[in-house]
């Protein structure tokens, strides 16, 4: 007996796939990351690096399918303004687990589940419709076991804290991104380059270089946050005459009230000096944003500009 798991996250997956063992314990489990919902890419990586620990902490192989947003942005067209639960989650789940259902086939699977079932967010029942019409022409059977009740989710979120897994605060789609995160949604869309401090890309990194310790250095990793200085860039843009030039801003720069008006008063080496707010210009031979060697506390208002446009 062969299984094609679809995934959808490592929290869900965790538990999902420990009871989805114990109840097959004979029969070789594929996992298959086919999520192409997840908004933005920042997301799906940090959600496929989490599912790739998971799977290889439980001895799963693991396959990536295609990260192909523009499809199902035109598959759930028309259903931008569905609830949660509604019909576009219907839709999405039709497009998901029908190629995760495909890929069964070539696999040579006869069984097909889907860890969404273990979200509580997801309504099972859609699930089921969905997975068994999916499945049923390819002569494939589709598992819709309930290990949500019974404290099926006060475990799952048990064994993810123990493994310290990322644990997302939204579904995955842009549009239920708004409707859960509001006016705080568009933070999580915008992405400023490089690795910012508190930033999916920061966290990405960690993940990733956790991965590759435990499972190739075979090392025991712990994870530590320090909250002393909780530095977060939410926007800034410096112009001159009228032209935004392409920057970076010095993580753990000093905030600017609204906007600030300055003329530089004096350069030492490669940094120009302004007459108000402490502001700073650091001129750099190539534009990049590169991760701080070391932290000093809180700093003059930065930007980090390349000399070709100063």
């Amino acid at each position: 007996m062969k299984i094609l798991v679809h995934i959808c996250c490592a929290p869900d997956a965790l538990y999902f796939l420990k009871r989805l063992r114990e109840d097959y314990p004979n029969a070789h489990m594929v996992g298959f990351f086919y999520d192409p919902n997840i908004h933005p890419y920042e997301e799906y990586r940090l959600r496929l690096i989490e599912t790739q620990r998971t799977c290889r902490e439980l001895g799963i192989e693991l396959y990536e399918g295609e990260y192909d947003p523009e499809r199902w942005l035109s598959a759930v067209k028309g259903y931008e303004e569905e609830p949660e639960r509604g019909a576009r989650c219907s839709v999405c789940f039709d497009q998901r687990l029908s190629r995760s259902a495909h890929f069964a086939k070539e696999v040579g699977a006869s069984h097909m589940t889907t860890t969404l079932l273990m979200s509580p967010k997801k309504d099972i029942n859609q699930l089921k419709t969905s997975g068994r019409a999916v499945c049923k022409p390819l002569g494939i059977e589709f598992l819709a076991p309930d290990y949500r009740k019974g404290g099926g989710t006060q475990e799952m979120f048990k064994l993810s804290k123990e493994l310290e897994l990322y644990h997302q605060d939204y579904c995955g789609c842009i549009y239920g991104l708004f409707k859960q995160k509001k006016e705080h949604a568009m933070w999580d869309l915008v992405s400023f380059g490089g690795r910012p401090p508190g930033s999916k890309e920061e966290l990405a990194f960690i993940k990733e270089v956790r991965l590759y310790a435990e499972h190739e250095l075979k090392l025991k990793c712990v994870e530590w946050e320090f909250a002393f200085l909780n530095w977060k860039l939410l926007q800034g843009k410096l112009e001159v005459k009228g032209q935004t030039l392409p920057s970076f801003v010095r993580p753990f720069s000093a905030p600017i009230r609204g906007l600030l008006k300055a003329d530089p008063v004096d350069v030492v080496e490669n940094t120009i000096y302004y007459n108000k707010g402490g502001l700073r210009v650091v001129l750099l031979e190539e534009l990049r944003s590169e991760p701080l060697e070391s932290i000093d506390g809180v700093c003059e208002p930065t930007f980090f500009v390349s000399k070709d446009y100063m």
